[in-house]
């Protein structure tokens, strides 16, 4: 198995015990709990907006074993906080594969250079997604603000999709997705 030699039958019993003894993901569901978080090897701070809760971790670590020790529990919360925190690290987040391809990559050059993972990569990432807020989908919220084509504002495009879309179509050389503004507005009504 990846990085460390597990075999697959101890990743699944390794993955059955996470279930059995962890409160799974609550997905885009705001949840409380404990919450683990991701320090700026630099700082030392925690990445502002980062939460991961323990079943992702868990399985994470068991997954890649190099990376334990990794994310760390939030000093300020317990088992009874009352902060609802939504789970950066849940599979149904566009971010997730994203993420989980960074975290491979990083614990697999900690095993080739046999050192203790580098997180720089991934906290650099971390920081920049949770400046953005998520894709709502079709969702149109009028308290948001969006990216849109001034002539056209009845098209909106949150800043999810604008980062992982259209920016790189814009640097490719796109005049439509040129069109679209780089700064989101609020969309008044009668718009949108």
């Amino acid at each position: 198995m990846l990085k460390k030699r597990k075999s697959d039958i101890d990743l699944l019993y390794d993955m059955a015990d996470i279930a059995d003894d962890t409160p799974p993901c609550t997905g885009k569901r705001p949840a409380s709990r404990q919450w683990y978080r991701i320090a700026d090897i630099d700082s030392d701070r925690n990445v502002a907006g980062f939460y991961a809760c323990p079943y992702c971790v868990q399985s994470l670590e068991a997954i890649f074993p190099v990376l334990k020790g990794v994310f760390h529990k939030s000093r300020n919360s317990h088992r009874h906080s009352t902060d609802e925190r939504i789970c950066s690290l849940r599979s149904d987040s566009s971010r997730f594969a994203t993420y989980v391809d960074l975290l491979e990559d990083t614990a697999a050059q900690a095993v080739e250079y046999r050192r203790p993972p580098n997180t720089y990569r991934f906290v650099e990432l971390a920081r920049s997604m949770t400046q953005i807020p998520g894709c709502k989908r079709d969702d149109m919220l009028r308290d948001a603000t969006w990216h849109i084509i001034p002539k056209l504002p009845e098209f909106t495009i949150c800043g999810e999709c604008y980062e992982d879309v259209v920016w790189p179509a814009v640097l490719q050389g796109s005049t439509l997705a040129a069109r679209v503004g780089r700064k989101p507005e609020r969309v008044t009504k009668g718009e949108g």
